[in-house]
């Protein structure tokens, strides 16, 4: 039986070269990632934001382990896309033309493609669906309802809570309480009722 002395997001076992080879790739679109979240006016952190908010989400919401090693995949790649954006569209201070926003909402499906054949198969999707909402709205294919995973939702809520409570070139962030009536608000219509409901309670009880 095994124990761990320290916080742990997820425990992996593989055989020598498997772990070297699943490790090495994984830190190649962690490092990615983060080079891209930088280039859109983020810090590195904000992967390992959407990554922590997810994983206490999908803790709370009672998600396997073997789920919540996918979560945790998919909530730190979400924006591994914008890498196919240009960076003049992803720096532009001004507000975007309709053909600018067009290649915006098309990073979900950049990241999906980027994964195929990576072995993060099932983290693909949740990148694919993340910005994809309950009522149909989202995109970049107006999934809804249970076409959309639990885990895109989980990400969907932690990143769009993250974006509000984060300074922007544009605005100031945003109290936790706002932004908590803001997703409150779109419950049941951009989100589903208990996603939003056990993110908050993480929020709370993991003391983010």
């Amino acid at each position: 039986m095994l124990s761990a002395e320290t916080d742990l997001r997820y425990l992996y076992f593989a055989s020598a070269p498997s772990f070297n080879a699943v490790s090495h790739d994984l830190l190649e679109l962690q490092r990615l990632a983060e080079e891209v979240e930088a280039k859109d006016g983020y810090t590195s952190e904000h992967c390992r934001r959407i990554q922590s908010l997810a994983m206490a989400t999908g803790q709370i919401l009672g998600l396997s382990s073997k789920r919540l090693y996918t979560l945790s995949i998919g909530a730190y790649l979400h924006d591994l896309g914008k890498v196919k954006v240009p960076l003049e569209i992803l720096q532009k201070p001004v507000a975007l033309s309709s053909e600018e926003w067009d290649i915006i909402k098309h990073h979900p499906t950049f990241g999906e493609r980027l994964l195929e054949g990576s072995g993060y198969e099932k983290a693909a999707t949740i990148v694919a669906q993340h910005h994809e909402r309950l009522d149909g709205s989202g995109y970049p294919l107006g999934l809804q309802g249970n076409e959309i995973l639990t885990e895109s939702y989980i990400v969907a809520v932690a990143d769009t809570f993250d974006a509000m409570t984060t300074n922007r070139p544009y605005r100031k962030a945003l109290s936790p309480n706002i932004a908590f009536a803001e997703l409150k608000r779109f419950a049941g219509k951009h989100y589903p009722q208990i996603i939003v409901d056990a993110f908050i309670i993480a929020i709370r009880e993991f003391d983010f």
